[in-house]
């Protein structure tokens, strides 16, 4: 079982297992595989070599294009992937075809298209499930053989650290996710609002989905074969709370923004200086927390907006620099440059 320490609770993984309209509930159980995979992850004590295989499991959603989503932390390092559908005493082989280790989403496919038959496609949500919805997880977690499905309602939504630096939207839920579960769809009337990935586990009934908006995003960055990853702002900021600061800076009292204090690079064509102010992403404010408001009541940090509204390398921000406003196209990396870059599923 994988385990990650962070704030002092420990997140565990929920996903392994060692060892348009929407459909019905019988048809979902049609559309949900088991994942096995035999893992050779490195040796970080002997880098040189590779650890012994190890047997683990998970679960899959079938989704259009005859694909298998799931978790990447299911598959990662896999030298051998087996699937088996819902009533099935059969097992087939699987290849990965897209991955995304940050954000710990993956796409399948399988060598005998036979297999999609009479198993339908779960079709993905186009809006992001509301605070409080009634949301029903399918996975095959720890406890027996058969498909489990619990249900669960939405507790709330936001933008976070997902790994190797990668930000995105994830939804907690009260149901009861087990390892086994990740890589499982979580859906609302039918349609995935969701895909399984962790809980935390030192509580009780606290799991973490992937949104579809994530999976719609994974999917069109990788529909060209390679995945680029998703853009952000690599300057050091900080809120303008302070009432000292804000005074220096000439902020009003609306006024919001995140503060300069390290441009990424100190390129005199680079556009932001320190002590500059992003007050705006597009054409959205930034309040004084680094945030912005999202429809009628979800607040999330405003690199959320970096990811949806930068184009060909640039996202277009507002700053207050000299008690002027100043508009910039500002450089943005979808990855940190690093000495010792993440191996992110390949090996030393």
């Amino acid at each position: 079982m994988m385990v990650l320490q962070g704030w002092g609770r420990v997140a565990v993984w929920a996903a392994i297992v060692m060892v348009g309209a929407g459909l019905e509930a019988a048809d979902v159980r049609d559309s949900v595989v088991k994942i096995y995979a035999t893992r050779r992850p490195p040796s970080f004590s002997r880098p040189w070599t590779r650890s012994n295989a190890t047997e683990v499991s998970g679960s899959g959603a079938i989704i259009e294009g005859k694909r298998i989503l799931t978790n990447a932390h299911v598959v990662l390092y896999a030298s051998r992937i087996m699937v088996q559908a819902h009533g099935s005493p059969s097992k087939v082989r699987a290849k990965v075809v897209a991955i995304a280790p940050g954000m710990d989403l993956a796409l399948l496919e399988v060598s005998n298209p036979s297999f999609f038959k009479n198993r339908p496609p779960l079709p993905l949500a186009t809006e992001r499930p509301k605070v409080k919805d009634t949301v029903n997880a399918y996975g095959y977690p720890i406890g027996g053989e058969q498909i489990s499905v619990t249900e669960g309602i939405v507790s709330r939504i936001e933008f976070v650290h997902y790994r190797y630096g990668t930000f995105g939207l994830r939804i907690q839920v009260d149901a009861a996710l087990n390892s086994g579960n990740s890589g499982g769809p979580a859906l609302v009337g039918g349609k995935i609002v969701g895909v399984v990935f962790s809980r935390i586990g030192n509580a009780d009934n606290i799991g973490y989905l992937i949104p579809s908006e994530e999976v719609v995003t994974f999917l069109e960055d990788v529909a060209d074969g390679h995945y680029d990853g998703k853009p952000r702002l690599l300057d050091s900021l900080q809120t303008v709370e302070n009432p000292a600061l804000r005074q220096k800076l000439q902020l009003t009292e609306a006024m919001g923004g995140m503060m300069v204090w390290h441009p990424f690079s100190d390129k005199g064509d680079y556009p932001l200086r320190d002590w500059d102010v992003i007050t705006k992403i597009g054409d959205y404010d930034i309040d004084r927390q680094g945030r912005v408001t999202i429809g009628d009541d979800l607040r999330v940090s405003f690199q959320y907006l970096v990811q949806k509204n930068a184009k060909e390398g640039h996202v277009a921000v507002t700053v207050w620099r000299d008690g002027k406003k100043v508009p910039l196209e500002v450089p943005v990396l979808r990855e940190r440059p690093m000495l010792i870059p993440y191996l992110k599923g390949r090996y030393p």
